[in-house]
């Protein structure tokens, strides 16, 4: 009997609460280039360590913050009109962007830096050839 009432409460409570999810309104809302998304279409999204989504499209990234769109130029423009693959946040909570063609960068979400990866193979081969 005792089984009987705590799987009926479980039901009970299952179905309330997808009675509940069920009235409740979603509000979507769409973003486009006149909004600031650097292209209308999105690629990759992630989310990096401090909350932003991160959006690669085919001619750039963009950063939301839940209220606007900034489009992430990178050093010198190098992220301007640049199709993002991939999108992938590590454990040191780095934001690693693959760019065609053939190009990778690590931004520090902290520092608000971006480096090429390229750099950051040489600076190794550099630390290695010392060590």
């Amino acid at each position: 009997m005792k089984y009987l009432i705590i799987i009926t409460f479980f039901f009970a409570a299952l179905f309330l609460s997808s009675a509940t999810a069920q009235s409740q309104s979603i509000d979507l809302k769409h973003y486009s280039t006149r909004d600031g998304l650097s292209q209308s279409v999105v690629w990759e999204i992630e989310r990096d360590s401090l909350g932003y989504l991160w959006l690669g499209t085919e001619e750039g990234v963009n950063r939301y913050d839940a209220y606007r769109l900034e489009t992430i130029s990178g050093p010198d423009g190098v992220l301007n009109a640049r199709y993002i693959g991939l999108l992938h946040n590590d454990r040191e909570g780095m934001l690693w962007l693959s760019a065609a063609p053939n190009f990778n960068y690590r931004y520090d979400p902290e520092t608000t830096v971006i480096i090429v990866l390229s750099y950051l193979l040489e600076r190794q081969k550099i630390t290695n050839k010392t060590n």
